[in-house]
């Protein structure tokens, strides 16, 4: 049969698992400050204070009824990636004379936006192509310029 603790070692037995929580809770701690902070963006106070600027920029988008369809391709073995954006307005006809301007952005990462240039191949429809340094998802922020209206558009993609 095994002896009893003596109770004078209890306190002490306490003490050891208090003191596992707390280095367990400081490896914690210093594991969160040093990853991801959680931020998308760096004034997102601002931007949310600014949010119906956002709603007012939908509505207008709504009321054109512009519509656009984005495909971005696999990966060649350069990393190019072929982009498609296809431009529509309410009725299904092509918009013709448009300029994009695009953009590729992380939306969780401090990563620069990657440029993508694209030009009008047929009515309505762009293509280009663009590198990403990394897989994963993307937000493809298409600005479109056609007789005096100016749009932003955003598209998630996922670049395997």
């Amino acid at each position: 049969m095994a002896k009893p603790m003596p109770a004078s070692r209890l306190p002490w037995v306490f003490v050891a698992a208090m003191g596992v929580v707390v280095v367990v809770n400081a490896g914690m701690v210093a594991a969160a400050l040093s990853t991801y902070s959680g931020l998308s963006h760096r004034d997102a106070f601002g931007r949310g204070l600014a949010y119906n600027t956002v709603l007012a920029a939908a509505e207008r988008r709504d009321a054109l009824g512009w519509r656009l369809a984005v495909t971005l391709g696999a990966a060649d073995a350069a990393g190019q990636r072929a982009v498609e954006v296809d431009l529509a307005d309410r009725d299904g006809t092509p918009l013709v004379g448009a300029r994009l301007a695009a953009a590729c952005v992380r939306p969780v990462a401090r990563v620069a936006p990657v440029p993508a240039v694209l030009v009008e191949r047929r009515a309505g429809q762009h293509a280009g192509s663009v590198v990403l340094p990394a897989a994963g998802q993307w937000d493809l922020r298409i600005e479109i310029a056609r007789g005096g209206e100016r749009l932003e558009f955003s598209q998630r993609v996922f670049a395997r």
